[in-house]
Formats: C-alpha cells, sequence, structure tokens
C-alpha cells in the first residue's frame, strides 16, 4: 500500500533537490529523473520558467509516497514505482529519490511547477488528484501489495466497507476484551492493527483493502470508546445490557456467523450512533456558503492534521 501526499512551496527548488537525494538517505542507483537529468535539475527547472516566464509563485510540488512496512517491498521496487508515478505527469520534470533511512520505504518526487511544453502551471482537480490514487493502487496490485481505501461518499460506500462495519460491530457485541474482538475479526480473515501509540484503530480486509476505525463513521468503533467498553468488561459488562438480545445463544457456534450477520443487520440503520464526521474548516465554510446545515444525526470535528507515515492509512493529497 502506497500512501501519497502533495505539497507544494515558493522556496527553492535546488534546496529540495539537495535534501531528496543526500547520501544520508539513498543511493546514485536510487535516485532518477523523468525529462530531466537528475544533477542538473534545479538549472533546468529555472530554464523552463523564464522561457515561459513564470518564475514567480510556486516553484515546485513535493510528492511523497510512503509503503507500508507490512508489504513485502523493496528499494528497487519502490523506486520503479516512484518512476512510474512521476511519469503519470508526462508534461512535468521530475526527480525521483528513494530513501533508505526509515523504518518504512519511501519515495521522494520533486515536480516542476510549471510544464516544459506548453508552460501550463500544474494544477489539477480533486477528482482528478483522485485519479492518483486509483492508478498507485492499480500499480500496487500488479506487484501483490495492499492498496488503500478509495475515496468514496458516506451515501455510497463500497460493499466491503459496509461488510467491515458489520462485522466490526459484530465483533464488538460479542467480545469481552481486546484480544477476543481481534480474533474474531481474524476468523473471517480480517487484520487488526492496535497498539497504543496509535490514534486509530486500522483494519485490513481479506481482499487487502485497508481501512482506520473513524473512517467507519460509528461512535462505537472510536478507539476510546473501544478501549472504555473493553475495561468494563466487554459484553459481559452491565453496559452490553442493551445489547443482550444480540449476544450468541448457549450452543451457538461462530460457524453460523455469516446467518448472524444477515439477520443481525438487516435493517443497519437501527443500529447505528450518533455519525461523527471528521470536517476540514475550508469544507465547513464552503459547506456554510452554500446555505448546507450540519444534520441533527452529526457531530463535527474540525481536523486537518495527518497522521504518521506508519499508521495513516488513507490517501492525503494537499495542494
Amino acid at each position: 500500500m502506497a500512501v501519497c501526499k502533495f505539497i507544494s512551496s515558493k522556496a527553492s527548488v535546488k534546496g529540495a533537490l539537495e535534501y531528496i537525494t543526500q547520501k544520508e538517505k539513498t543511493e546514485a542507483k536510487l535516485i532518477g529523473g523523468k525529462n530531466c537529468v537528475p544533477e542538473n535539475a534545479a538549472e533546468e527547472f529555472e530554464a523552463v520558467k523564464r522561457m515561459f516566464g513564470k518564475s514567480d509563485g510556486r516553484q515546485y510540488y513535493h510528492i511523497i509516497q510512503s509503503f507500508s512496512p507490512n508489504d513485502p517491498v523493496d528499494f528497487e521496487t519502490a523506486h520503479e514505482l516512484g518512476m512510474q508515478l512521476a511519469a503519470y505527469f508526462p508534461q512535468f520534470q521530475c526527480v525521483v529519490a528513494t530513501h533508505k533511512d526509515r523504518k518504512h520505504i519511501h519515495n521522494h518526487i520533486v515536480m516542476n511547477s510549471v510544464s516544459f511544453q506548453n508552460g501550463r502551471m500544474f494544477h489539477q482537480t480533486a477528482a482528478q488528484l483522485e485519479q492518483v490514487k486509483v492508478f498507485v493502487n492499480q500499480l500496487c496490485q500488479q506487484h501483490g501489495f495492499s492498496t488503500t481505501e478509495a475515496k468514496a461518499s458516506r451515501r455510497k460506500w463500497p460493499e466491503w466497507k459496509k461488510k467491515l462495519r458489520r462485522l466490526a460491530i459484530y465483533a464488538m457485541l460479542h467480545s469481552y476484551n481486546k484480544a477476543e474482538f481481534i480474533r474474531i475479526m481474524a476468523t473471517q480473515g480480517y487484520k487488526v492493527k492496535w497498539e497504543d501509540k496509535y490514534k486509530y484503530i486500522t483494519f485490513t480486509t481479506p481482499e487487502g483493502n485497508v481501512c482506520r476505525n473513524n473512517k467507519l463513521f460509528d461512535e462505537r468503533l472510536l478507539k476510546e470508546n473501544l478501549e472504555r467498553y473493553f475495561e468494563q468488561g466487554g459484553c459481559f459488562s452491565l453496559k452490553a445490557k442493551d445489547y443482550q438480545e444480540y449476544r450468541p445463544q448457549p450452543g451457538e457456534a461462530f460457524g453460523g456467523l455469516s446467518r448472524l450477520l444477515d439477520g443481525l443487520f438487516g435493517a443497519p440503520e437501527q443500529h447505528y450512533h450518533q455519525e461523527h464526521i471528521h470536517h476540514s474548516e475550508k469544507e465547513l465554510k464552503k459547506m456554510a456558503a452554500q446555505g448546507q446545515k450540519i444534520s441533527r444525526c452529526e457531530t463535527v470535528t474540525v481536523d486537518d492534521q495527518d497522521e504518521e507515515y506508519e499508521q495513516y492509512h488513507g490517501f492525503n493529497l494537499t495542494m
């Protein structure tokens, strides 16, 4: 699974190129150029800007492509995927450097902000940038790596995500501690990454789709709520009395899980708690300008912070 971030800058491109090509972080065979020579890239970028009279403003875009430590990716393969991602922008010069100084392998791509073909400044809509994610997922699938979660409207979720939420709620209602929750998920082929040092719990489906618990939009599945629930005994606690009717009956085996799920979640809207939505400040202002209101079924957090590479399993494109 690769996570990509786009960062624009008005600073000198020379400093960015010097940073990504440091010998302490990479080596010569893991540095490559698209439509430019890495050693002369700063001068070549500037020459294109002068040619089209666009030396001011954004000087470059810095793309970071990080791979999950759980995927069997080596430095050479990661670098090739970085070069293929750079080739996705054929009209722009790029320098790609694969770093070896962290426990997660990652590429740095510095891209000129001005096209060498027509002088156009780099700009893509959110929808077009989402296609970059689709392209990266395709590259990962070709190499047998896990893929990142596709962005979807909460009104039109992919089926795998609906199934994940149903199973996570089922596992919660039938677990008395964290280990039992993880075990129930594992019986259906789901991996659960739940560590104290991370803010979120990360699920991996049998198909390789990755999703954080907060992206399931159910209060009960927030990490702090699950921890509090299990501290009080989970399904054996007094807090679980509201879910008494959903507990397994004597003699009922986990082999009937699929049948139980079908019966339990036939009308999922009846079981959802208040939805907790993360909005950016910019998004809230846009909603207000358009006269939109926050639903009474939602609580809102203004959250523009990114997770660290090892934990962030979404796809963030910031311009």
